[in-house]
């Protein structure tokens, strides 16, 4: 013991004792700094999804909200939506595969839902009926368009609803002709 004592005192080198001590603090300061790091990765990449997930929800209850207000002729199938806009041309919404799209009035489609790059293959972004009802609802004189939207990757979801009466039916009198 007095020749470790003397030995420490001369400032000549650490023991081994010491060694294994600096590096087990070492290990576990890389440990904690390495698990903070993933977590922060991690929480980050659940935001960004989160964020997606919302803006295209807001999107998607936006346009249908907006475009069914103003919709004559309204026919309502489980995945289909078709009505007659205000330029009296037809147009609608579909859900196929497993995207939400808008059906334009020259025939073409919109995407309304999926990645932001807008690639249609195999998007980590998708929709998913809520409840398995079916997309699109007619409930007595209301449209209703309720379903999810999900995240391959995160496995975040986020539910998107609109409950809208066209203007057209709002307005028919008693008799059932527009006032």
């Amino acid at each position: 013991m007095f020749l470790l004592h003397t030995r420490r005192q001369s400032g000549k080198g650490f023991f081994s004792v010491e060694i294994i001590l600096y590096a087990c603090i070492a290990c576990a300061t890389t440990l904690i700094f390495s698990t903070l790091f993933t977590n922060s990765v991690k929480r980050y990449k659940e935001a960004y999804s989160r964020e997606c997930l919302l803006r295209q929800a807001v999107i998607c209850e936006e346009t249908v909200r907006h475009e069914l207000r103003y919709a004559e002729n309204v026919r309502v199938s489980g995945k289909t939506v078709t009505y007659t806009d205000e330029n009296g041309k037809n147009a609608g919404f579909t859900v196929h595969k497993f995207g939400l799209y808008k059906k334009l009035n020259n025939g073409t489609v919109q995407p309304l839902t999926g990645d932001d790059d807008g690639a249609e293959q195999h998007t980590a972004v998708f929709v998913e009926p809520y409840g398995g009802e079916a997309f699109f609802q007619k409930d007595e004189e209301a449209i209703v368009m309720h379903f999810m939207l999900k995240d391959r990757v995160t496995e975040e979801e986020q539910e998107c609803c609109v409950y809208v009466v066209p203007l057209a039916t709002a307005w028919k009198d008693e008799y059932g002709k527009n006032s």
